[in-house]
């Protein structure tokens, strides 16, 4: 994310160009389940044989994406490493609220999950952006009513049995 589109997008070729060609490869072959090491890095991602060794949904599907595609290896990893398998989503603070606002009205979601890949930029930047675009459309609430996860959403504090107190636990050692 990026106070504008434009900001975001040199970010992610930013980003884009740290990546290390060796260990996309070895990232990329463990996620396809297919060994890519040796192969031409500008050819083209092999074509889906049999059982793969990962054998995952996300493996088979990188594969049929890049295949679907025609998609080098180097082209593959520069898809799939950034979005580590998920969704990826870039932009200024009200891009990235009308997509994650989106997504929530239409119900394909309940909740996020949030990766960032610059810490602490990323998450700082979301909380002072992002966040204040959700609570102005009525999606992020402004006040909480503790000062933890647990108080706010009004859960109760278990009690662990087995931290009992200092009185307890003498009587139970000497009974």
């Amino acid at each position: 994310m990026g106070r504008t589109a434009a900001e975001a997008d040199a970010l992610f070729e930013e980003l884009q160009s740290l990546i290390s060609p060796a260990l996309a490869v070895s990232y990329l072959s463990k996620v396809a389940g297919v060994d890519l090491t040796g192969l031409p890095i500008d050819g083209p991602m092999p074509k889906r044989q049999g059982e793969s060794l990962g054998g995952t949904a996300i493996g088979r599907s990188v594969l049929e994406m890049a295949a679907r595609e025609g998609l080098s290896v180097r082209a593959t990893y520069e898809r799939v490493l950034p979005t580590m398998g998920g969704n990826m989503v870039k932009g200024d603070p009200v891009q990235v609220a009308d997509m994650m606002e989106d997504w929530y009205r239409s119900k394909a979601c309940d909740g996020f999950m949030l990766s960032m890949p610059v810490e602490p930029r990323s998450l700082r930047d979301f909380v002072e952006l992002v966040v204040p675009e959700l609570q102005r459309r009525g999606l992020r609430p402004r006040d909480y009513r503790g000062t933890t996860l647990r108080d706010s959403m009004g859960l109760t504090h278990p009690v662990d049995p087995f931290l009992l107190p200092a009185a307890g636990k003498a009587n139970r050692a000497n009974g």
